[in-house]
């Protein structure tokens, strides 16, 4: 069955990774994007987001935002199986050269992720609304009392997160906007429950998941650095999990080599950068130091 979800799992993800790496041109040495590249795409974004919400036409626009949704929590998706292909590198259970994708790919940028994570929060109240105004469905028979329908039906999605909703529940009712928060939000029918289940599948489960790998790779990364820098425990230990470390750190350990007084650790990350594939050009320690 594993098996079968990650075939399936590579067979979506594989276009949009494709599509996304021409578009976005991510550097190849450490996956960066041009800043230029992701202003524009929020500017697109913005921009059709706009658009369809101030056409006329609720049901065929409730059509649009729908794939506009989907191509980000699909651009979500294709992101979290790079990071789960690095994260079985980093536990060992998997070589950098048996990946599938690679951690360069635009999906694993985080300035995407960000944005994609953003547009797809901002676009489900958006969904909500065209869907009752297009007479589609009802899917909130109870909402907070807000006087701006997007920012009710807004609310409604956020209160689905772990960790927002009780801050929001707090703020409500701290605020005098609603005693009780939870209360005032009410999905009502099949479409609305589908809903409803929709939001926690993709916001509560998918984003969170996304989010939570991505604090613990940045993490995992600090403490090697850290394990490097202040020499501590072995460094047989440290070596072996650098090697696991898809060439992530090759700029930050010839930083670090820079500024190293110690010429036995400089030996030691210089023999690691070239166990990584890199050179350890002209890097030498600052004069007097050894």
């Amino acid at each position: 069955m594993s098996k079968l979800i990650d075939g399936v799992w590579t067979t979506l993800s594989r276009p949009l990774i494709g599509l996304l790496n021409l578009l976005f041109r991510p550097d190849r040495t450490d996956g960066a994007i041009a800043g230029w590249r992701i202003a524009a795409w929020i500017t697109v974004n913005c921009g059709v987001l706009f658009a369809i919400l101030a056409s006329p036409g609720a049901r065929m626009n409730a059509v649009f935002v729908g794939l506009f949704l989907l191509l980000h929590i699909l651009i979500v998706v294709s992101s979290l199986r790079v990071m789960s292909e690095e994260k079985k590198v980093l536990e060992g259970s998997m070589t950098e050269s048996q990946m599938t994708f690679s951690v360069y790919d635009a999906v694993n940028s985080v300035s995407l992720l960000s944005v994609s994570i953003l547009f797809y929060v901002l676009g489900l109240p958006a969904l909500i609304g065209l869907v009752e105004d297009g007479g589609i469905a009802r899917i909130l028979s109870k909402r907070p009392p807000i006087g701006i329908p997007y920012l009710a039906n807004l609310s409604c999605v956020l209160n689905e997160i772990p960790g927002i909703g009780p801050i929001l529940y707090a703020a409500a009712n701290l605020s005098g906007l609603s005693p009780n928060l939870n209360a005032d939000i009410v999905y009502s029918g099949i479409v609305g429950n589908l809903m409803r289940l929709v939001i926690v599948a993709t916001v509560g489960t998918v984003i969170v998941s996304a989010i939570v790998l991505r604090l613990q790779q940045a993490s995992h990364r600090a403490a090697i650095l850290r394990s490097i820098e202040d020499r501590h425990g072995s460094w047989d230990l440290v070596h072996t999990r650098m090697l696991r470390v898809p060439r992530h750190l090759s700029e930050k350990l010839r930083h670090l080599a820079g500024l190293e007084r110690d010429s036995g650790v400089r030996h030691r990350i210089g023999e690691t950068l070239r166990r990584l594939g890199h050179a350890l050009d002209g890097v030498k320690g600052r004069k007097g130091r050894d």
